[in-house]
């Protein structure tokens, strides 16, 4: 594995598989945290979609879902919100490669009417990634005492 580029968003590395020398690239990735700001991690993602041709697979805390049924409760997310992740995802090319286990991977934390989960965790890959990695299935791994899912 060498790592490419790296800030406190994001870890990009391309892996070299050694019996094939087969290579790929991984992208651990977190979205801005601040909604105003989310824009920044769209144009980090595009800036990366254009630094090299490898099967891709991009995963971890985007904050941001695709769509409102990934969320329950609270108030209804900003379609213009979800618009800006759907697009970039669309640009990088990327489809999500599904999950096993819990449909939220985000929680408040919270229970009864103020209860807020969403979908704000998962992994991306690029057509050629999948390709290679059939059948690949993340695991959402849910622990009590976090307010986030493990991926698996």
């Amino acid at each position: 594995m060498e790592v490419k580029s790296y800030t406190r968003f994001h870890v990009d590395a391309v892996i070299t598989e050694a019996s094939s020398d087969y290579k790929w690239r991984i992208t651990g990735f977190y979205g801005h945290p601040e909604t105003h700001k989310r824009y920044k991690s769209w144009h980090l993602l595009a800036f990366l979609n254009n630094q090299f041709q490898l099967p891709w697979l991009c995963l971890s805390d985007f904050n941001e879902i695709l769509s409102m049924n990934e969320k329950v409760g609270g108030a209804n997310r900003s379609q213009l919100q979800m618009d800006g992740f759907r697009g970039i995802v669309n640009y990088c090319g990327f489809h999500d490669l599904g999950y096993v286990g819990s449909d939220y991977t985000w929680s408040n934390m919270q229970e009864g009417d103020n209860r807020i989960c969403l979908r704000l965790d998962r992994a991306l890959a690029s057509p050629e990634w999948s390709a290679r990695f059939k059948g690949m299935k993340v695991h959402h791994l849910v622990d009590s005492t976090l307010d986030h899912c493990a991926l698996l």
